[in-house]
C-alpha cells in the first residue's frame, strides 16, 4: 500500500491511497476462503461449497470493507508518516470508491487540518468574585420554597379555591363559536393566568370556585393554536372546574424526618451548608466561564472554511428540523432558514473556534481524559437516569458518542485548570 499527502494549503490536505492488484486481490481471496471455511452452504460439507458461490453472496460485501481497511488505514499512516493533525475522519462518498480494471485499489480525498492555534497569556488571569454570603432572608425564602414545592392536595373547603390552591378543570378557547383550543384536566392555580388573560381579572374569575363551577374570561388568543386566522384575535376562554384542592405544606416535624435530622435548627443548618455548595459551584462555575472567554479572546485561530461549511449546514438542518416540529408552514420555512444562516455561521465559527483553543491548551499543559475519568462519567450518568453503566456505555457506543464525552470532559478539565491558575480577586 502506497500514501501520498499533498497539501494545497496549510489547512487542507489531499490524501491518495493506492493498493497494487497483487495485494489487494491476494487480501480478498483470503478472504472468500476465510468466509469459505466458516459459512455452511445447503448441499455441501462446510468448507467445500464452490468459490464462485462464495464470491457470488459474499464477494461485493468483502469488497466494501477490505477498501474501508485500507482508506481507514492509509488514513493512519498519513498522519504518522506525515504530521498532519485531521480535523475529523474522511467521509468518502460511496461513488468515489472504485475499483480500478488492473484489480488495483485507488482513492483520493480531501481532509480540513487543525490550524495553529496561537494562545496568549492562560495563567494567573484575573477575576473577580461575585460570590455572596447566604443569610438568614436566603435560608428563610428557601424553606418557603420547599414548603410549597412539597406542598400536597387536599380537597378544598366551603370557601372554595384559594390564592395558593390548585384547581383542575376543563379549558376551552373559542373564536366566536369556533373552539379553537380544547383541554380536559388542566392545572389552574389564581396566581398564574393563561397567556392572553388579564392577571387581575383571572384571579377575580377563579377565586373562591367550587368544583362544577364555570365560567368564561376575555382572551387574546395565543399564536400557539392551529387557526392561524385566530391567532392574536380577540376570543373568549371558557372554563368549567372539575376538581378544586387546597395545597397543604408540610408541618416543622415532617420537614426534619423527611431530611433525617432532629430539629428545624439542624434542618435549617444542613440548607444552609447545601446552599452554600451550590453558590460555590455557580461562582465557580461563572469564574471558568470569564476565564475561557478571555483566553478565547486573546488566542489566534483561523478555522477551516470546509469545516466551518459543514458545521454551519448541520445547524441549519437542525433549526429546518424545530421549524418542521412546529409545524411552519412550509412556505416560510425557507426565508426563515436563509435569516438563520449567517448566525449559524457564526455560532459554527464560535464553537469550533472554542475547541481549537481548548485542545491546544489541554496539550501545552499536558492535560488528557483518563478511562478512569471517562468510567466515572459513565458511572454518573448511569445514576442519573437510574440504569446501569454497561447500558450507558451500549448506548454512547452504538450512537458514537465517546468522543463527544472526551470533548466534554477535556474541556472541563480545562476549565477547572484556569479557574485553579488564575487570581480570584474579592469584589472592589
Amino acid at each position: 500500500m502506497d500514501v501520498q499527502v499533498e497539501q494545497p494549503n496549510p489547512s487542507l490536505a489531499r490524501i491518495t491511497v493506492t493498493v497494487p492488484a497483487d495485494e489487494f486481490q491476494g487480501e480478498y481471496k483470503r478472504g472468500l476462503q476465510h468466509e469459505r471455511g466458516r459459512v455452511s452452504m445447503k448441499g455441501f460439507r462446510p468448507g467445500k461449497a464452490p468459490m464462485g458461490m462464495i464470491e457470488k453472496q459474499m464477494g461485493a460485501e468483502l469488497k466494501d470493507g477490505l477498501q474501508q481497511h485500507y482508506i481507514e488505514q492509509g488514513f493512519r499512516k498519513a498522519q504518522e508518516e506525515h504530521s498532519i493533525k485531521p480535523f475529523s475522519n474522511p467521509r468518502i462518498p460511496k461513488e468515489d470508491v472504485q475499483m480500478a480494471e488492473d484489480g488495483s485499489f485507488e482513492v483520493s480525498f480531501e481532509i480540513s487540518l487543525r490550524p495553529e492555534v496561537v494562545l496568549g497569556n492562560y495563567k494567573g488571569l484575573s477575576v473577580e468574585s461575585a460570590l455572596e454570603p447566604i443569610t438568614e432572608d436566603n435560608v428563610d425564602r428557601a424553606v418557603d420554597d420547599l414548603r410549597q414545592q412539597h406542598a400536597r392536595p387536599e380537597p378544598a373547603n366551603e370557601d372554595g379555591l384559594g390564592e395558593g390552591g390548585m384547581a383542575l378543570a376543563d379549558v376551552n378557547f373559542l373564536f366566536g363559536e369556533e373552539v379553537v383550543f380544547e383541554r380536559t384536566g388542566l392545572r389552574l392555580g389564581v396566581s398564574q393566568a393563561p397567556p392572553g388573560i388579564d392577571q387581575d381579572g383571572w384571579k377575580e374569575a377563579l377565586l373562591g370556585k367550587q368544583e362544577g363551577d364555570d365560567f368564561t374570561i376575555p382572551i387574546t388568543l395565543p399564536d400557539a393554536i392551529d387557526n392561524e386566522e385566530a391567532r392574536g384575535k380577540p376570543g373568549t376562554c371558557a372554563v368549567t372546574v372539575s376538581k378544586v384542592f387546597d395545597m397543604v405544606p408540610p408541618t416543622d416535624e415532617e420537614l426534619c424526618k423527611g431530611n433525617e435530622v432532629d430539629d428545624m435548627e439542624a434542618f435549617r443548618t444542613k440548607l444552609r451548608g447545601h446552599m452554600e455548595n451550590q453558590a460555590q459551584t455557580q461562582e465557580e462555575t461563572r469564574q471558568e466561564t470569564e476565564l475561557l472567554s478571555k483566553v478565547l479572546e486573546e488566542a489566534t485561530c483561523d478555522v477551516p472554511d470546509g469545516v466551518l461549511k459543514e458545521q454551519a449546514e448541520v445547524r441549519l438542518q437542525q433549526f429546518a428540523q424545530e421549524l418542521e416540529q412546529r409545524s411552519v408552514p412550509e412556505a416560510e420555512r425557507g426565508p426563515a432558514l436563509e435569516e438563520q444562516r449567517p448566525l449559524a455561521r457564526e455560532e459554527a465559527e464560535r464553537g469550533l473556534r472554542a475547541l481549537l483553543v481548548v485542545e491546544a491548551l489541554a496539550e501545552a499543559e499536558s492535560l488528557e481524559v483518563s478511562g478512569d475519568a471517562m468510567n466515572a462519567e459513565l458511572a454518573q450518568i448511569a445514576e442519573r437516569n437510574g440504569t446501569d453503566i454497561e447500558e450507558v456505555r451500549k448506548y454512547y457506543s452504538e450512537q458514537n458518542m465517546f468522543q463527544q464525552m472526551a470533548v466534554e470532559l477535556l474541556e472541563r478539565m480545562v476549565r477547572a485548570f484556569l479557574r485553579e491558575q488564575a487570581e480570584v480577586k474579592d469584589p472592589a
